[in-house]
Order: C-alpha cells, then structure tokens, then sequence
C-alpha cells in the first residue's frame, strides 16, 4: 500500500503475519517490538502471552500491572512460583484478575496451616485450566479447597503435590471449618483429570472417589503406576461414569498380563489407552 506521503507502508496484517513466524524467538520479538509502532501490538501479544513469575519479584510485575500506562492486557498463561512460602491467594488473584487467563500454574505453595479462603475468585471466567506443582498441603482435601475456589477451570493437572503423611489417614477438618470451604457444600469437579509423579499415601485419587459427582469426568491420565496402587486406582475408575472416553495409565513396572487382569476386574477393557 502507498501512504499519502508516497512512502511504501506494509498492511497491518501482514505485519502480524510476519511477526508470528517469530512466535518462540524471544530475541527476535524484542527486536521487533523497538523497530516500529506497527511491529508492537503483534510483539508483545506473543512475548507476554505467557509469563511465569516468582513470588520474590512479582508485586514489582502486579504494581505495572495496576498502572494506567501499562499495555500488558493480552497474557494467557501464567505461572506463580511461591519458593515454598504460605500463600497470599486474595493478593495475588486480585493483582491477576481481569486479564482472559486461560491457564495458571500454582507452584511450590507451602500450606501447613488453614489459610483463609472464605471469599469468591472474580475476574477469571475464561480460565479452563489449572496446575498444582510441587508444594506441601496438610491433606489432600486443603489442596481440592484451592482448586474448588476456581469455578471455570475444566482441566486440572497435579504434578508431584507432597502432603503431611501422619494426616492423610485420618478423615479430620484439623480445626478448619471456619477458613476452609464447606465440606457438604458440593464441589464442582471437572472434564479432564491429569495426577503425575503421585504418591499413593498422599491421596488424592481417594478423595475424588469420595465426591457424589465424580461420574461427570471425561478424561483421566495417571502416571509412574505401580501394582501396588492399582486397589486405589480401581476403586476410582468403578466410580466413573459414561461420559469417560478416554484413560491413560503410564506404568513403571508391570507385565502386560497384570495389566489386562486389572483392566478386566473394574470392567473397562475396551476403553483404556496404556503406555508401558
């Protein structure tokens, strides 16, 4: 297109369409950011698209954030690593809120005691999906308390949560009716549940086996299983509903006959997906 000026000036569309084939080069996007006005929008949508921040630098990011000046508005993947310190949920989610997330992981949260959580999570409706990493809870019912508070999110993913052992067979509130959420109010579980690097003593797969609305899930991938779990992990999939379509079972050591003996007992044979 020739401007008004007689100077040769690019679409705006094509530009995008050329800078999106830098779409993974950091170094490039920068550079491209600074060249023109017209490269910006299209550089920073892919440089800020996903961002993973530590709790030791982040309120210098969320005070940007809070600034009239600040064009960082099209982020969609977050990660918070909290270094092992007790979260402060209701600041970082208000800092956060209003952006379009669509993903946020929560790592290495340390939850030793009950935190307050008797407030509602506004401002994330396109949130779908969800990741605890690393991190020690109490239990396994305070981590599900987090991820409750998050209605929208359809996709959970746990990878390697770590729990108080000493805690985890015993069915208590530890004291936690007033900060935690109500345990008969009924939890809103989701499509797709990932649990990765487990430990069979923390539990988690025992408390899904516990909600009333657990047949709702429609796709399940559990990893590094062992014979040894597969009492937990049956009682589980006798639980699950028609609405399940898909099943992944990563196996560390198992002959494939104990596989299909298994698969046979919670009488879903023809459904499963297996890598061994």
């Amino acid at each position: 297109m020739i401007g008004s000026s007689h100077r040769l000036v690019l679409y705006q569309e094509l530009i995008d369409m050329v800078v999106d084939y830098a779409y993974n080069d950091h170094d490039t996007l920068l550079n491209c950011s600074l060249a023109s006005p017209l490269f910006l929008p299209s550089s920073r949508f892919h440089l800020f698209e996903e961002l993973h921040l530590l709790s030791s630098r982040w309120a210098h990011f969320f005070d940007l954030l809070k600034s009239p000046l600040s064009t960082i508005t099209r982020i969609q993947f977050v990660g918070l690593d909290f270094e092992d310190n007790r979260p402060d949920f209701h600041f970082v989610l208000t800092s956060l809120r209003g952006l379009g997330l669509l993903s946020i992981t929560l790592a290495n949260m340390r939850v030793e005691q009950c935190i307050n959580l008797n407030w509602e999570i506004i401002g994330f409706s396109n949130l779908n999906q969800l990741t605890i990493k690393g991190g020690y809870f109490l239990d396994a019912s305070h981590m599900f308390d987090i991820v409750s508070k998050f209605k929208s999110v359809e996709h959970l993913r746990l990878r390697q949560p770590m729990f108080n052992h000493t805690l985890t067979d015993t069915p208590t509130d530890h004291g936690c009716h007033d900060y935690s959420v109500d345990p008969k109010s009924p939890v809103r579980l989701w499509r797709t549940f990932e649990l990765h690097n487990w430990d069979l003593a923390c539990a988690p797969l025992f408390w899904l086996t516990l909600q009333s609305n657990i047949s709702g899930l429609q796709t399940i991938v559990l990893t590094e299983l062992e014979s040894e779990d597969f009492a937990l992990v049956g009682k589980l999939l006798r639980t699950l509903g028609p609405q399940l379509n898909y099943l992944e079972l990563q196996l560390l050591t198992i002959t494939f006959s104990t596989l299909i003996y298994f698969l046979y007992g919670v009488g879903i044979i023809d459904l499963f997906h297996c890598l061994c």
